[in-house]
C-alpha cells in the first residue's frame, strides 16, 4: 500500500504530509491490532473516510476563483476573527487556527464551523432587524411629534444624510495650514523668497 501526500485540497492549508503522516500512524495501529490486511484497510477507511471528506469540502469552499472566491475567503475570517473576540467561548478561531488544535478532528472542525456561521448569521440578522425597529420608532415618533406623515420623515432624513455626507466630501480639512514649501511646484528659488518673507516679519507685522 502507498499513502503520499494527498493534493485534493488546498495546498496553502500546509495539511498535506501532516495529515499523510496521520494515516500512516492509524494505519499502523490498526494493523497492529488487525492481522488482516483486508479487515485492516476496511477499518482504516471507516476511520479515515469522514475526516478525508470534512478537509476536502472545507477546502473547496474556502479556495474558489474569482472575486465571489476571494471574498468567501476573507469574510469568514474576519468574522471569525471579531466574533471570537468578542465571545471566545461561544465562537471558535478562524479555520487555519482550528487547523492548529489539537484533538479535534477535521469532522469535528467542520461541524464548529457550521455551527458558528448560524450563530453568526442570527446575530447579525438581529441585530439589523433591531436596528430597523429602532429607525421605525424613531420616524415614527417625530411624525407624530410634528404632525406629518412618516414618509416625509423619511424623505428628510435620507436627504440630510445627504447633505452632511455632501458636505464633508467637498468642505476643506478644518485648521488645514498647508506649508508652501512642500508644494511639488515650488523651486528652490521660491522656497528662499519665501525664508526671506518669514524673517521680515512677525504675526503679520512687518520687521523691515
Amino acid at each position: 500500500m502507498l499513502l503520499t501526500d494527498s493534493s485534493s485540497y488546498s495546498p496553502s492549508f500546509g495539511l498535506g504530509a501532516n495529515t499523510a503522516l496521520e494515516d500512516v500512524q492509524l494505519l499502523s495501529d490498526i494493523l497492529n491490532k488487525t492481522p488482516n490486511l483486508s479487515e485492516a484497510v476496511q477499518d482504516f477507511t471507516k476511520q479515515r473516510a469522514g475526516d478525508a471528506k470534512a478537509l476536502v469540502k472545507i477546502s473547496r469552499g474556502i479556495d474558489r476563483p474569482g472575486k465571489l472566491g476571494t471574498l468567501q475567503f476573507i469574510l469568514p475570517l474576519i468574522l471569525d476573527s471579531i466574533f471570537h473576540k468578542i465571545s471566545p467561548k461561544i465562537f471558535g478561531e478562524n479555520i487555519f487556527g482550528m487547523f492548529k488544535k489539537e484533538g479535534i478532528t477535521f469532522v469535528e472542525i467542520q461541524r464548529k464551523k457550521r455551527l458558528d456561521r448560524m450563530m453568526q448569521a442570527t446575530v447579525i440578522l438581529s441585530g439589523m432587524s433591531l436596528f430597523g425597529v429602532g429607525v421605525r420608532t424613531l420616524i415614527k415618533s417625530l411624525a407624530r411629534l410634528l404632525g406629518v406623515k412618516d414618509i416625509l420623515v423619511s424623505g428628510c432624513l435620507v436627504a440630510l444624510l445627504g447633505v452632511v455626507a455632501a458636505v464633508k466630501k467637498v468642505a476643506p480639512s478644518a485648521g488645514s495650514n498647508p506649508d508652501p514649501m512642500k508644494h511639488p511646484s515650488y523651486t528652490l528659488g521660491d522656497q528662499k523668497a519665501y525664508q526671506k518673507d518669514s524673517k521680515t516679519t512677525v504675526d503679520g507685522v512687518s520687521m523691515g
